[in-house]
């Protein structure tokens, strides 16, 4: 009879454990303004930056304007993306294409990256009554585009594939003997850690550079996300990259294949669930 007793009050006990730490999960995963993802990314000026976020699905204000300080930016309209909703909580998606800035808020883009790459760190979001709150977007790098030479193309798209798995292909025909004779991108780091990428089946942490490729041969750049990706192998909590691959001819034409790389947190956890949501908010208040 003692037995019994001693298993009843020890499963009160583990019952009332979990049930406090339950609710203390649920109360600290519960937001009253929005959790903006942090990135790291690095695209033209003719892309367009995809900023991640959590917010109550029943929202009661909500954002109407954003501003880049970096940029001096007035208000910018974005366009929403796929949203996701659980636990009273919904993940949203803001992107923003920066061929736009110049019309909603007098901002012309290809004139601020003339002179040089620049970087995006805050965001300002104002809400319908008014309230402001500053962002730490991470690091955005906006990167002048690359403008070949109409004269003479050495490459020619041909092919183009994307999957929800984080994996696709980029395909082009070469129009001239020519040589791969680079690798770019401000990331490149990150994309060896995040992505297997091949080049016309190779590795790309295996390829001796130059690589020659015959006229009218293919180049395909194939990528997939790493398989076994864990919360901890995210330094931020959303990665958009560029893959530039140099390519010249014996005239020294020079032509990139750029291949984006997008990989978030979301795509491998629940970010709806409350202890992630909880781990977030404890992340952005540190920083």
């Amino acid at each position: 009879m003692k037995l019994n007793k001693k298993i009843i009050i020890l499963t009160i006990l583990i019952i009332g454990v979990a049930w406090i730490y339950n609710i203390v999960i649920f109360m600290g995963s519960q937001t009253e303004k929005p959790l903006f993802f942090r990135q790291q990314s690095d695209i033209s000026e003719d892309r367009a930056i995809d900023i991640k976020y959590l917010e109550k699905i029943q929202i009661e204000d909500p954002i109407v304007k954003v501003v880049f300080p970096e940029l001096s930016t007035e208000g910018i309209r974005w366009q929403s993306g796929k949203s996701i909703g659980e636990n009273n909580i919904v993940y949203k998606s803001m992107i923003i294409f920066l061929s736009d800035m110049e019309m909603s808020s007098n901002v012309d883009i290809s004139k601020i990256v003339e002179d040089g790459d620049i970087t995006i760190t805050k965001m300002i979001y104002k809400t319908q009554s008014g309230k402001e709150g500053e962002i730490n977007l991470g690091k955005i790098t906006i990167s002048k585009k690359f403008v070949f030479e109409e004269k003479y193309k050495i490459l020619e798209q041909i092919g183009l594939e994307g999957s929800s798995d984080n994996s696709g292909k980029n395909i082009y025909k070469v129009k001239d003997d020519l040589q791969i004779i680079g690798f770019e991108g401000e990331n490149l780091e990150n994309i060896n850690r995040l992505f297997d990428v091949y080049i016309n089946g190779e590795k790309l942490e295996h390829i001796n550079l130059p690589v020659k490729i015959a006229r009218n041969r293919p180049i395909e750049v194939y990528y997939e996300q790493k398989k076994g990706l864990k919360e901890e192998d995210f330094d931020v909590e959303q990665y958009n990259m560029e893959l530039k691959l140099k390519c010249s001819d014996p005239e020294g034409t020079i032509d990139y294949i750029i291949t984006d790389l997008k990989i978030d947190i979301g795509g491998i956890y629940r970010v709806t669930k409350p202890s992630f949501i909880k781990k977030l908010n404890d992340r952005l208040e540190r920083n």
